[in-house]
C-alpha cells in the first residue's frame, strides 16, 4: 500500500488542526483519527511531520498526567494558513511507494 509523504502528512495535520483547534492526541491517535487513510501512515514520517510543525511554532507536545505525550495545535490561524500555502494539495503524486 502506498505511504503518505511527509508533505502530505503535514498538510493533513494542518487542515485537521484548522478545523479542530482544540484537538490533542498521541501520535497513534493522530494516525488513526486525524489522517486519512490511517493505514498508509508511516509513524517515522508522522513523527518527522510533527517535529517540523513544532519547529514552525504550529504544534507542541504536551505531557499528559498519564505520562503519554500528546500533540496539539499552538499556532494561530494566520500561521496555519501561511504553512498550508507552502504545502498545496498534491495532484496525483501525493502517495509514495514503500
Amino acid at each position: 500500500m502506498p505511504l503518505l509523504t511527509k508533505q502530505a502528512v503535514i498538510r493533513q495535520l494542518l487542515v485537521y488542526a484548522a478545523a479542530y483547534p482544540e484537538a490533542s492526541d498521541t501520535p497513534q491517535g493522530i494516525a488513526r483519527w486525524w489522517l486519512k487513510p490511517a493505514e498508509a501512515v508511516d509513524m517515522l514520517v508522522l513523527d518527522a511531520a510533527l517535529e517540523f510543525l513544532a519547529d514552525q511554532g504550529a504544534f507542541a507536545p504536551v505531557q499528559a498526567p498519564d505520562a503519554r505525550v500528546r500533540w496539539r495545535r499552538v499556532g494561530s490561524d494566520t500561521l496555519l494558513h501561511e504553512l498550508l500555502a507552502q504545502f498545496p494539495p498534491a495532484t496525483g503524486g501525493e502517495p509514495q511507494e514503500a
